[in-house]
């Protein structure tokens, strides 16, 4: 590493890899968690780089880390609270988490899920 605290090439880095988990047909959860290795040590740096933070939550929700994307998110909003994306995020992760137990509970009750509610 020649220029370790080198924000911006981390964080391309970090991009790089996050799309090279989307690339082909396997993919390699290794790159997932160097994605996010690379998007902490630019936060080390710069704690508000909201590409930073995005690619964080990003990469937690792609691995299905719900916890951590929800702190990833929350985080994302306190940086900057008109960013949409945080709290489409914040929805979206909070909907994951509870889905499973809402399926369960239909089908425990009789309920079909093509059923209406």
């Amino acid at each position: 590493e020649r220029e370790p605290a080198n924000v911006n090439a981390r964080l391309f880095l970090a991009h790089a890899l996050s799309r090279g988990y989307h690339a082909g047909g396997a993919k390699d959860p290794s790159l997932l968690r160097r994605a996010q290795d690379e998007y902490e040590r630019v936060l080390a740096f710069d704690s508000r780089n909201k590409p930073a933070h995005a690619g964080a939550l990003a990469v937690s929700i792609e691995r299905k880390e719900f916890g951590a994307a929800r702190e990833w998110a929350r985080k994302l909003a306190a940086l900057d609270p008109s960013e949409k994306s945080a709290w489409y995020a914040i929805g979206t992760v909070e909907w994951a988490a509870a889905y499973p137990a809402y399926v369960q509970a239909r089908m425990a009750s009789g309920n079909r899920m093509e059923d209406p509610a």
